[in-house]
């Protein structure tokens, strides 16, 4: 699942409750026609992301994700090839995630700044380093978001040390759903995406371009 897109958690939530999914299913698909499994995600009967499967990089990532309220409040991320580590999550009275830790290898803090309608406009992340006997907190990442009138993320920079790393730009149709975005890096144009949909709003294809391979997406349901 796409979560760097998905501000409105609770919309989401609200999109796989109704579908009532239980799991979903990502394969990359070859022209040749050879399909090899990518990804596995698990929902509760709320429509809450709890554990996730990525088998797209050499070693295999497992997440398990932790609410209360519905609002999350840890993941846990191990791998076979990553230093295992968990991220924490706190929020404001109004349920908005105002600090974000990770705690392992590389610990980190993240905190956030909103616009006037609750979304999230920059996400600061700190690391830290050890000075002899004391830990220094240096800014190293920061990621930039805007949106449309509808609340729908139209870009995302990922930012290092202050140059822009890589950027994603996206367009929505009329049911506000994502339909292409376009990934930046470096400036340059690294690759678009198409996105297509079923009668319950759940992705079921994303094509690239210059890309001989596309994702298709299936589901068990409640």
């Amino acid at each position: 699942m796409s979560s760097v897109y998905a501000q409105n958690i609770l919309k989401e939530y609200e999109i796989y409750r109704r579908a009532k999914v239980k799991t979903q299913i990502i394969y990359r698909v070859y022209d040749d026609g050879k399909k090899t499994l990518l990804e596995t995600s698990y929902f509760d009967t709320e429509g809450k992301l709890i554990r996730n499967e990525d088998l797209s990089s050499e070693g295999e990532v497992f997440t398990d994700y932790h609410y209360k309220n519905r609002l999350l409040q840890q993941q846990t991320v191990t791998g076979t090839y990553l230093d295992d580590y968990t991220m924490n999550y706190e929020y404001d009275k109004n349920g908005q995630k105002n600090r974000q830790t990770a705690n392992g290898a590389e610990a980190r803090i993240y905190t956030f700044i909103y616009n006037e309608k609750g979304y999230v406009t920059e996400m600061n992340g700190q690391s830290a380093y050890p000075e002899g006997d004391t830990v220094i907190w240096r800014e190293t990442e920061k990621y930039k978001y805007e949106y449309d009138a509808n609340g729908n993320q139209t870009s995302y920079i990922f930012e290092i040390f202050g140059e822009e790393y890589f950027k994603v730009t996206s367009t929505y149709n009329t049911q506000n759903q994502r339909i292409n975005s376009t990934d930046y890096k470096f400036g340059d144009v690294a690759f678009s995406t198409t996105f297509e949909y079923n009668n319950a709003n759940l992705p079921i294809k994303e094509t690239f371009t210059d890309a001989d391979n596309h994702l298709i997406y299936e589901y068990e349901f409640y």
